[in-house]
């Protein structure tokens, strides 16, 4: 079963690659791990395990030469705060870690989507605009798949994205559903057309998904359990 260690860990390989995909790079400093994601003018700091003000200042400043409007910060909820408050980070929605075997999950979540529209599994999305469309730019065949659901009429209904981690996890990435599309199952669609095919390749462990509060009774009605909760900062 994962842990939440190895939940942190794939969802910090996500970030990084959503630097690389966009132009983007990661830094260190004493102890902090930085990555700047230009297409959203974001700086993330990943799961510090003691975040000090030696490490944090010097990776700010350098945020702010680059030109972030954001700064975020993901942290262990055993990690302690004390630098970062000083800073002036506050808390938002904490972080839900889920994890599910494939097969409990991919047969759950065609049980249960029951909608009547498609998903292809593909790149294009010609509606996606600005940081959206930019990120469209990870394409890693066998490691990274995108899912478009779409209405019987083609209007889109809703996206996901799926990572292959090296040591064999799968984690599901910027699930999202239209308003007019919700509670119709189309996220369940969506979360088994991800499953299968990353799902197929070699000895798969788990699939693996971060959501906020709200959206964890959504993932647990899919076959996937809670196991554990992290803490989301920003400034």
């Amino acid at each position: 079963m994962t842990t939440i260690a190895g939940a942190q860990a794939a969802f910090a390989d996500w970030n990084r690659s959503l630097a690389a995909a966009t132009g983007g790079r990661e830094f260190t400093t004493h102890g902090c791990q930085w990555v700047w994601q230009p297409s959203r003018e974001r700086l993330v700091l990943l799961f510090p395990a003691r975040p000090e003000a030696a490490g944090l200042r010097p990776g700010l400043a350098e945020g702010a030469r680059l030109g972030a409007r954001e700064v975020h910060v993901w942290l262990n909820a055993a990690a302690r705060d004390t630098a970062l408050v000083d800073l002036g980070f506050r808390d938002a929605p904490p972080v839900f870690w889920h994890a599910g075997g494939f097969d409990d999950v991919a047969a759950e979540a065609s049980q249960r989507h029951g909608w009547d529209g498609a998903v292809q599994l593909t790149p294009d999305l010609p509606e996606a605009t600005g940081p959206d469309h930019d990120e469209l730019a990870i394409v890693d065949p066998g490691h990274i798949e995108h899912a478009v659901a779409r209405t019987r009429t083609g209007e889109l209904a809703g996206r996901g994205m799926a990572y292959r981690h090296d040591g064999g996890d799968v984690s599901v990435h910027a699930l999202a559903v239209g308003p007019s599309s919700r509670r119709q199952g189309v996220g369940t669609a969506l979360l088994a057309a991800l499953a299968r095919p990353l799902g197929s390749i070699g000895s798969p462990d788990q699939l693996l998904a971060a959501s906020t509060p709200g959206a964890s009774a959504f993932f647990r009605a899919n076959g996937m359990d809670l196991i554990g909760k992290g803490r989301h900062l920003v400034q």
